[in-house]
């Protein structure tokens, strides 16, 4: 069970929280996204190029740069996990990480930021999960599997009704 000391204060656990976030983020993910950028080059696929050399300069300045302000590395990393989860979720589909990672952001947000952002990033979570079922009901994305409208309502329902009982 975790006693808090007197005087500590929210503040010092959700700097904690997101320093612990952006190491285990670079730790773990310093190779993966390494891996990503040189199959990217083999034949050239821009899109994951960019978006990993994003990341890997967003984590690993993120990780140099210990004395940033507490909302600058929390904004930035809800930023990057955002976006990886955005981009692989329209690249690779609805099987892929990137509909896991999309969904994290909401309960990452709660625990780092104030409420009147985190109501703005919950929004903008959701409406990008309902961007890609719509691009998908019109082929505008080349997943392999597609939605039925149908299915496609009742995982947008169930995604902002479980993203908003997570956050």
């Amino acid at each position: 069970m975790l006693l808090l000391e007197p005087g500590v204060s929210i503040a010092y656990w959700r700097e904690r929280i997101v320093n612990r976030l952006i190491d285990l983020s670079f730790y773990l993910g310093i190779v993966p996204i390494i891996v990503s950028i040189y199959g990217s080059l083999d034949p050239f696929h821009w899109p994951i190029f960019t978006v990993d050399v994003f990341l890997l300069t967003v984590f690993s300045l993120l990780y140099i740069k210990k004395d940033l302000n507490y909302s600058v590395k929390a904004y930035l990393y809800i930023a990057a996990i955002f976006i990886t989860g955005f981009y692989y979720s329209m690249d690779f589909g609805p099987f892929a990480v990137g509909l896991f990672i999309l969904f994290i952001v909401a309960p990452v947000s709660a625990v780092l930021v104030e409420k009147k952002y985190l109501n703005i990033i919950f929004v903008l979570n959701n409406a990008s999960m309902i961007v890609l079922i719509i691009a998908d009901q019109y082929d505008m994305l080349s997943w392999k599997w597609s939605f039925s409208p149908y299915l496609g309502a009742v995982f947008i329902t169930t995604w902002v009704f479980l993203s908003g009982l997570l956050t």
